[in-house]
């Protein structure tokens, strides 16, 4: 499994001694959580960390990288800073934000770092406790660690046991509480098998580690969470330990939702604490390490030596290389002990003598000699440590009891003589004494990575009086130490002429303070310190008036304020290169007024507050070359109302919102001269709802949608002055069912088309007050197959086509109520067939034509479709014949000859047409009838011509014969005279 281990005491050098990562990695442990001081990494909230020990802190990380071990960075604060609960006023909730975004830009680039957030936060619930998690992960992951797992505890101690009785499975569990647009969240609990605290050596039972963690991981599995085991830990006592190796058997047993666990715990400063597990002497085990070694990835293998002795070596996963050797006497005892690298170097060794005393050898370069041993007591206590020099001398340094601090360390060189002695001050401060004829005659300070610091002089006594120095600027730099001659009060700083130019104040530890400059002007500079780091200069006029504000960030980045009359007019933030990353501007009244920041490629964006408020007004994103690429708008609550766009074409785009809203209302692009191309509208849920395209000469294209959808129900064109020219309707499946198009004449034009259909099925043509006017009928190919013409009356004039043709097979004539006036047929060359006349009394007229076009026939039909007579022309169009058929059927026939309207010739016919009788008139005298009126006007009109539908060249009078009383009946029929 993934275990991992407490390694606490940064504060006791645990980050300048690696020691650690070496025996836990050599004992198979794959993960350090790191408790770290808040108060140390950031001396002041949302001030540098502190840089001294943040190199310490990637120093371990990186020796930790090289061991194959992870790192957790564990902020152990308890939820608080200084004693103030964070969402204080005192550490509010943007100044825990402020650290963990600081942090993760340190370690963004370290795969092998996870952040845990804070340790065992105090606050009242997890309700409090959320808003600083959310705040710390956007800080992480605005600071570019994004790959990084994120730890988060829970509150009431972070108890593992009450998880799922709090509020911090229903508030910090519920998902989506915690925001981390990585999805990269582990919660952190911790769980001791005494009464839950963690401060007794008992435990409560066997299983009572198995117990406390069941409800937890049965949680887990079913909300999807990870689990890690922060912390846990057990005395050196038989149930305790078989406690412990149930509880790690669990977490094997689940890691499906526990990603791992750290052991608390190891480190420096334990000495005799009860869980502690940190190695006598870096390399010798603890009781406890027998059950947790079950739990890591390693493996042992013993072999029997000559000499009866047994040798047991230790591998780490698949390594072929041992990562220790012990060497173990026949009663178990242990006899000796190497660590190694995992190039099988020698990284460390101890050995048990004679005496019972220890030997220990540290090899700092694997595998060479040793440079440094130590030897301890059988009650192991140092005694002493020699350091070997390359040169031959040595380094011997003495211990006091029971502690590792030096208390003296003798320098020797190669022939054995002294030659200095070093004492290392608890500041860290180095001082080096130089002796000759066995007295003191000077001691030489340096810091803690020796660079020179001082010089000083001591009276006959021995008594420092005076040290002196030079500064980074060359002055002269006189301190002056109190009677004790221990800690100095006061520094005078003068120039290269000795005239004095400046004060130090420092503090009870010797710690520079306070810096007065004079200047050159009059004024004065002040320079205030922490740490020994300069944080800020300020400087005021010769009235003491403040002028300008530096406080400087241990990155090199400086913020510059300006003031006149006590106001600030500017504040600039400034890089380390010179550049000028922010500047602030205020009004007279001190509020803020505009805002820029400069990135290092130069793009700037621009913030303009309302005067007099502190209410965003404008912000402005500009390109390097100072062309804008955007703005921001802002209505007096801050919301935004509009945004501006702009490309690198030209073009603009501006987005409107309504009051309150989240997503814009509208979306225009214009051209490059502001000349609108196109407006989007949007419903309330941010779904578009129509777009209008406006081309050059000012028309509208818009295209209307139903919420959700991406296809159209509607696309209309109107004019420039919004008179609708088209508009185009689309079903739900984004096929066209109707087309409207208007007529610059006023006139109204219809396609529909069936469902599915690439062509319409009719064609409407509507007067401008939405008469129609005529309906074209397509087949489904899209094929002509009618039209309907209808005159200002309501007749219909309906021409049919065969499809695909552009000559009718048919035209029609019909009343408003569709009763059928007429018809007139064509063959494929599009010459008239038949001429049907419905006439007014019911009756028809039909007029049959040769295939020349000729005329040959007009037959009369009664109502009920008996025919009444036939009229028969020659090819000249002459009258020939008329037949008259009377009611039974008996036929009278005139005959006419040389374009005259009367007969030469009536002949009469039984219903059989036998022959009944002839009569023949001279000159063409004979009877004439209406019908054979009605056929010669007809013929002599021509037949019908001029449109597609003509006018009938017939008139509606009936076609009865007159009678006369001197003519004999002959089947039914009353000839005229």
């Amino acid at each position: 499994m993934n275990l991992g281990i407490n390694l606490s005491g940064a504060r006791y050098g645990l980050l300048a001694d690696f020691s650690s990562i070496d025996y836990f990695a050599a004992r198979g442990f794959s993960t350090i959580r790191l408790p770290l001081d808040w108060e140390l990494l950031q001396p002041k909230l949302n001030g540098p960390l502190e840089a001294s020990l943040m190199t310490q802190v990637h120093a371990f990380v990186s020796y930790a990288e090289a061991r194959g071990m992870d790192v957790i960075i564990d902020l152990h604060n308890y939820g608080s800073y200084a004693g103030h609960l964070i969402g204080t006023a005192q550490t509010p909730v943007k100044a825990f934000a402020d650290f963990w975004g600081r942090m993760a830009a340190e370690f963004k680039n370290d795969a092998n770092v996870s952040f845990g957030l804070m340790n065992e936060p105090q606050l009242a619930s997890a309700g409090a406790w959320l808003p600083a998690v959310n705040a710390a992960v956007s800080a992480i992951r605005a600071a570019g660690a994004t790959s990084q797992e994120i730890l988060v505890s829970g509150t009431y101690w972070d108890g593992a046991h009450n998880w799922t009785q709090t509020d911090n499975a229903s508030v910090l569990g519920t998902k989506g509480a915690i925001v981390d647009p990585s999805d990269n969240i582990v919660f952190e609990v911790h769980q001791y098998l005494d009464d839950t605290s963690g401060k007794h050596e008992w435990v409560v039972s066997e299983t009572i580690g198995v117990e406390r963690l069941t409800a937890i991981t049965e949680w887990a599995r079913e909300t999807g969470s990870r689990l890690y085991l922060g912390e846990f830990g057990v005395a050196n006592n038989p149930t305790a330990l078989i406690a412990l190796g149930n509880m790690l058997n669990f977490l094997a047993a689940n890691s499906d939702v526990w990603v791992g666990a750290a052991y608390w715990a190891a480190g420096k400063g334990w000495q005799d604490y009860m869980y502690s597990v940190e190695p006598n002497h870096g390399i010798l085990d603890m009781p406890q390490m027998a059950v947790l070694a079950q739990h890591t990835d390693t493996r042992t293998v013993a072999k029997t030596l000559p000499d009866g002795l047994v040798e047991v070596l230790t591998f780490v996963g698949d390594s072929s290389s041992a990562s220790i050797r012990d060497v173990v006497a026949a009663d178990g005892r242990l006899l000796s002990r190497t660590l190694f690298d995992p190039e099988a170097r020698v990284t460390r060794s101890v050995e048990v003598r004679s005496d019972q005393t220890l030997k220990l050898s540290i090899h700092s370069v694997p595998g060479s000699a040793p440079d440094i041993v130590e030897i301890y007591t059988p009650t192991d206590e140092i005694v002493s440590r020699t350091t070997f020099n390359t040169d031959g001398s040595k380094l011997l340094q003495f211990f006091g009891e029971n502690e590792w601090q030096t208390v003296r360390s003798e320098t020797y060189t190669a022939d054995g003589r002294l030659a200095e002695v070093f004492i290392k001050n608890p500041d860290g401060t180095l001082v080096v004494q130089h002796y000759a004829n066995d007295i003191i005659s000077s001691v030489e300070t340096f810091d803690a990575g020796w660079n020179f610091i001082s010089r000083s002089s001591y009276d006959a006594a021995g008594r420092l009086t005076r040290t002196q120095s030079v500064d980074d600027s060359g002055h002269n730099v006189v301190t002056e130490y109190g009677s004790a001659g221990t800690v100095p009060t006061t520094a005078y700083v003068y120039d290269t002429s000795w005239k004095l130019i400046g004060t130090r104040s420092y503090d009870a530890e010797g710690l520079l303070l306070l810096e007065r400059t004079k200047l050159a002007g009059g004024g004065e500079q002040v320079d205030s310190y922490q740490g020994g780091r300069i944080t800020q200069t300020e400087l005021f006029d010769r009235a003491g008036a403040l002028v300008s504000r530096t406080v400087r960030d241990s990155d090199g980045t400086r913020t510059v304020s300006s003031f006149e009359n006590g106001v600030i007019e500017t504040l600039e933030v400034v890089a380390s290169s010179g550049q000028i990353l922010a500047r602030t501007c205020y009004d007279d009244s001190g509020l803020v007024s505009t805002v820029e920041r400069t990135a290092e490629d130069g793009t700037r964006l621009l913030e303009t507050y309302r005067s007099g408020t502190a209410s965003l007004a404008t912000s402005e994103a500009y390109a390097a070359d100072g062309r804008l690429v955007s703005r921001t708008t802002y209505d007096v609550e801050g919301r935004v109302s509009e945004v501006l766009t702009e490309s690198s074409d030209g073009t603009h785009t501006v987005a409107k919102y309504a009051a309150g809203a989240t997503t814009p209302s509208t979306l225009d692009v214009f051209d490059a001269s502001w000349a609108i191309v196109s407006r989007t509208h949007f419903d309330p849920d941010g779904d578009v709802t129509a777009i209008d395209r406006i081309d050059a000469s000012g028309r509208h294209l818009v295209d209307s949608f139903e919420p959700g959808s991406r296809s159209p129900i509607r696309s209309e064109i109107y004019d420039a002055s919004w008179n609708l020219v088209s508009r185009t309707t689309f079903d739900g499946e984004g096929r066209v069912v109707e087309t409207l198009q208007e007529g610059t004449d006023g006139t109204h034009t219809v396609a529909r088309f069936t469902a599915g259909a690439e062509h319409p099925s009719t064609v409407d043509v509507f007067s401008p007050d939405w008469s129609i006017l005529s309906r074209a009928h397509y087949d489904q190919n899209g094929a002509f197959i009618a039209i309907d013409r209808i005159d200002p009356s309501g007749r219909h004039l309906v021409d049919s086509f065969e499809p695909g043709s552009a000559s009718p097979i048919r035209s029609e004539v019909y009343d408003a109520s569709w009763n059928l006036l007429s018809r007139i047929t064509y063959d494929s060359d599009g010459r008239i067939t038949t001429v049907q006349h419905d006439k007014a009394d019911g009756g028809h007229l039909i007029a049959r034509y040769d295939a020349d076009g000729d005329l040959q026939y007009l037959d009369t039909f009664a109502p009920n479709w008996a025919m009444l007579a036939r009229a028969t022309f020659l090819d000249d169009g002459s009258l020939q014949a008329v037949d008259h058929i009377g009611a039974d059927g008996s036929h009278r026939v005139d005959t006419f000859r040389g374009g005259s309207e009367q007969a030469y010739r009536s002949e009469f016919y039984d219903p059989q047409w036998r022959f009944i009788e002839g009569r023949g008139f001279a000159d063409g005298g004979g009877p004439t009838s209406e019908l054979a009126a009605e056929a010669w006007n007809f013929a002599e009109s021509g037949g019908p011509g001029g449109s597609v539908v003509p006018a009938p060249a017939w008139t509606d009078d009936t076609l009865s014969a007159s009678a006369s009383s001197d003519h004999f009946p002959v089947s039914g029929w009353l000839l005229a005279g």
